[in-house]
């Protein structure tokens, strides 16, 4: 009897302690994580949170414009222009610009009948048009303020020149016709005609002549200043100022019974707006 109970005392203390032992081992498994771990995962989370993307570095400091210019060798509006600026150091860019002038000789006039309103170019037997490709480069002479201001370049430019010679074309009526009926013809074509019957009565288009014109090869040079003013929005604003000279491989005639020549020269003035 005695070893019965001494023998159910030993299996109780024994459960008593298993489940002591259990229990301990339960609480330390599921303890809170430790206050280091908590810290560093607020840090992380506040560093997610507060971060911003990083601003991409611009590329290049260029720009492209389209451009009306004016010079010397012709009248108000002298001719269009397209460029494009590229290069990495704003203060040394590279460009490509394509220009579109009329070319005039100094020696034209114009004949303007009051009576009966009309006028044309007397003794102008040719158009010149010049197509100019180019390359050049701009240098920066004054800055700009850190805020707002126009910074001032030099410009120095080169390339071929595509001369493209038409003839002049004029309306004209004749005693024939009663001067009644009105045609065009080639200026050149009058004052060759040994009747002189053909009377001018004012000029017709300008391109009137364009599909047969003749083509005069040349190079030029341009050398100029350039004013780039502070605009809005990526707007590109400047205006450009300079000399040029058109040398072409032989003399260009536009004048009846005048000798030709082959080199012209001309200030201009161009007002360029597009994107930067």
């Amino acid at each position: 009897m005695k070893k019965l109970v001494f023998f159910l005392l030993f299996c109780l203390n024994f459960g008593v302690f298993a489940q002591r032992r259990g229990t301990a081992n339960t609480s330390s498994t599921l303890q809170p994580p430790s206050s280091t771990t908590n810290k560093t995962s607020t840090t992380r989370a506040i560093d997610k949170r507060n971060s911003t993307p990083t601003a991409l570095a611009k590329k290049g400091n260029g720009y492209w414009a389209f451009g009306l210019t004016t010079h010397t060798n012709a009248g108000i509006i002298g001719g269009l222009n397209f460029k494009k600026a590229w290069g990495k150091n704003e203060n040394k860019l590279t460009f490509f610009e394509l220009d579109l002038v009329k070319t005039e000789d100094y020696k034209e006039y114009s004949y303007y009948d009051p009576i009966n309103n009309f006028s044309y170019q007397d003794g102008k037997i040719n158009h010149l048009f010049t197509i100019r490709p180019e390359l050049g480069k701009e240098f920066t002479l004054l800055k700009k303020s850190s805020n707002s201001g126009p910074q001032l370049k030099a410009i120095l430019a080169t390339g071929p020149s595509i001369g493209l010679l038409s003839p002049y074309y004029v309306n004209v009526t004749s005693s024939a016709s009663g001067y009644s009926k009105i045609v065009t013809a080639k200026m050149i074509d009058i004052f060759n005609s040994s009747a002189q019957t053909l009377i001018p009565v004012g000029a017709a288009s300008m391109f009137k002549g364009l599909s047969e014109s003749k083509i005069q090869p040349g190079w030029h040079f341009k050398s100029g200043l350039l004013i780039d003013f502070n605009s809005v929005k990526n707007n590109y604003i400047s205006l450009e100022f300079g000399v040029l000279a058109d040398i072409y491989a032989k003399p260009v005639e536009l004048i009846y019974d005048n000798a030709g020549r082959n080199t012209y020269t001309a200030a201009y003035l161009t007002f360029y707006l597009g994107k930067k």
